[in-house]
């Protein structure tokens, strides 16, 4: 193969480099600036908000799972036997002790079994402050009675329900004249919402209309409750 025909092979070979170079560098710049848009296109999406469970997990942390207040009704709470227990008229206290029982501990109770865990089949069901402390205490749930005005209670409900806590509050909230608990679960700067054992309803108040149902007694349960396995 003469000198001519050397040249013209290196020529050649030397075109296909300079391509092959050419092909690889305008590849890698397209690759770069796809890199650098998607780049942009991330910062410039607005940040997610965190994912909230119940108000409880401010105490549990971000994202544990925790169990809410069940909203159970005493009217319609029935025995093993399918029956309607003869005091469910009057098992609010017990109502709401079982449902920051389940809170708690994820274990369902009815509210007639608590009203014998206090004193037998024939106790009546009407119970105090100190009653509900005991029944939730025999249920290894911490709580204490406090005698609240109906000045302080927004703050106090606002603190406890704020680190992951409840609060069983009496008042005239069914009938007036006719003393019923709840159980609180959420407080803020404009009002309050408690899960209500009368028909197990879900209820909603401004402090104003709060205040003025309030009876001055409630059975605060600050610990916050188990996280879910």
């Amino acid at each position: 193969m003469n000198q001519e025909v050397w040249q013209a092979v290196g020529v050649a070979l030397g075109a296909v480099v300079v391509a092959a170079l050419g092909y690889l560098t305008a590849a890698m710049n397209a690759h770069t600036r796809a890199l650098e848009a998607q780049q942009t296109a991330l910062l410039a999406r607005p940040a997610q908000p965190p994912v909230r469970s119940a108000r409880a997990t401010d105490a549990a942390g971000a994202g544990v799972i925790v169990r809410q207040a069940p909203r159970w009704d005493q009217l319609a709470d029935p025995l093993p036997d399918g029956s309607l227990p003869a005091q469910r008229w009057n098992e609010c206290g017990e109502e709401c002790a079982a449902m920051e029982i389940s809170r708690q501990h994820g274990v369902p109770l009815s509210a007639d079994a608590l009203r014998a865990l206090l004193g037998g089949p024939g106790r009546v069901a009407l119970t105090t402050a100190q009653d509900l402390v005991r029944c939730l205490a025999l249920c290894n749930v911490p709580a204490r009675a406090e005698a609240v005005p109906a000045g302080d209670v927004a703050a106090r409900l606002q603190d406890l329900t704020g680190a992951g806590g409840t609060a069983i509050c009496l008042g005239t909230w069914v009938s007036p004249g006719v003393e019923h608990w709840i159980l609180v679960t959420r407080a803020d700067a404009g009002g309050c919402g408690a899960n209500d054992p009368w028909e197990g309803r879900r209820r909603i108040w401004s402090w104003a209309a709060f205040r003025d149902l309030y009876g001055g007694e409630l059975v605060s349960s600050q610990r916050a409750p188990d996280p879910v396995a």
